[in-house]
């Protein structure tokens, strides 16, 4: 007989040889399978991804302004972040501002405006302005100030700070700030009648300024300032760069705007040489030269016929003077080395009296939130 009946001890009785025992498992762990298998597919989810809420759209400058005032005091909620993450509209733009002009949204002496995209936004909303202090007024000053790093702002101790957000539309669109998109965006030519408008009104230009609009500087121009970011780097390095080359730095073109031998990533260069500012006299007038009349060409779109070098030198000093392109503008479309955080501008500058801007009230101290 294939089973036998053996006095192994009071609690077995029957042995089981190891092929057939082996068998028996498998069958009986089968069955089990079928048996549970209709109970376990008709159960309910685990709870795990029923606490799994879908992100918050977040599709107007508005509705981001109302999330931005919000979570920084979240404490709790932000903890849990990951299911209730929010998700900025890609039409919606913001930037951090002094809230020095009633008027525009950067001093009104530059001609553009900075911003950041929905991408940037989403990620202050989720992570860096998420649940910082159950004090409002603590936790608005840890948020500010930690936007400032992610767009390389420095926080000034006596100034305020805010955050402006509006809805993109057709006539409005912002523009990736590469060298090369300067050039294929035509930027150039959209700032002269804001620069030079008033010299045209008073009689003092050569020409109009929509003759002037055709003066673009060419390729070749941005190609070489994209050159200096190979280089040194982008920014401050490749600023220095320029300045000590011989024909487009101090010996020569940034020499010819009496720019500063002294340079830092917010101040000296080619900066604005005004008391309040860029002004007509110590600044729009450098890019006139000696006639009697004001004639931009030979500084910004040089005659490729006379020979004259590529006005890089030029071209660099008018963006720090009169777009706010400081030497820490890197060029790149980033405001930072790792290329995590895109910018934008828009030309020409936005004004506050925009129906689609929303923003915050403006708030003091923040230095004082930043890290040592």
């Amino acid at each position: 007989s294939r089973f036998e009946l053996l006095e192994v001890d009071p609690s077995t009785r029957f042995y089981w040889p190891p092929p057939v025992r082996s068998m028996v498992l498998t069958l009986s762990t089968m069955a089990l399978i079928i048996y549970w298998m209709p109970l376990a597919m008709a159960s309910e989810p685990s709870t795990k991804f029923l606490q799994r809420t879908p992100p918050l759209q977040v599709d107007s400058a508005q509705g981001f302004i109302e999330q931005l005032t919000l979570v920084p005091t979240d404490v709790e909620g932000c903890r849990h972040n990951e299911s209730r993450r929010h998700v900025v509209s890609p039409k919606v733009y913001g930037q951090i501002r002094q809230p020095k002009s009633l008027e525009a949204m950067l001093p009104l002496d530059k001609v553009v405006t900075w911003l950041v995209d929905g991408q940037t936004l989403s990620g202050w909303l989720n992570d860096r302005c998420c649940g910082l202090d159950s004090d409002p007024d603590q936790a608005g000053k840890q948020c500010l100030c930690g936007i400032a790093a992610d767009v390389e702002v420095p926080v000034d101790d006596s100034a305020s700070y805010q955050i402006v957000a509006f809805d993109a539309s057709p006539a409005l669109q912002p523009i990736s700030p590469t060298w090369i998109n300067f050039h294929e965006a035509g930027v150039l030519p959209q700032t002269y009648e804001w620069v030079f408008g008033e010299l045209e009104k008073q009689g003092k230009l050569a020409i109009t300024i929509d003759e002037l609009k055709a003066c673009q500087p060419n390729l070749a121009t941005w190609a070489k300032l994209n050159w200096f970011n190979a280089y040194r780097s982008p920014g401050v390095e490749a600023y220095k760069g320029i300045m000590e080359d011989a024909v487009y730095g101090l010996a020569g073109q940034m020499g010819h705007l009496n720019c500063s031998s002294t340079v830092e990533e917010w101040s000296g260069g080619c900066g604005c040489r005004g008391a309040s500012g860029c002004e007509p006299e110590s600044d729009i007038e450098l890019f006139c030269g000696s006639g009697p009349l004001c004639d931009p060409r030979p500084f910004l779109c040089p005659s490729t016929d006379s020979g004259a070098a590529l006005p890089v030198g030029f071209v660099r000093a008018y963006l720090h003077k009169f777009l706010d392109a400081y030497p820490a503008f890197k060029g790149t479309g980033f405001t930072d080395s790792e290329m995590k955080t895109k910018e934008f501008f828009v030309v020409p500058s936005i004004y506050l009296s925009s129906g689609s801007l929303a923003m915050t009230s403006p708030q003091s101290g923040v230095k004082s939130a930043c890290p040592a």
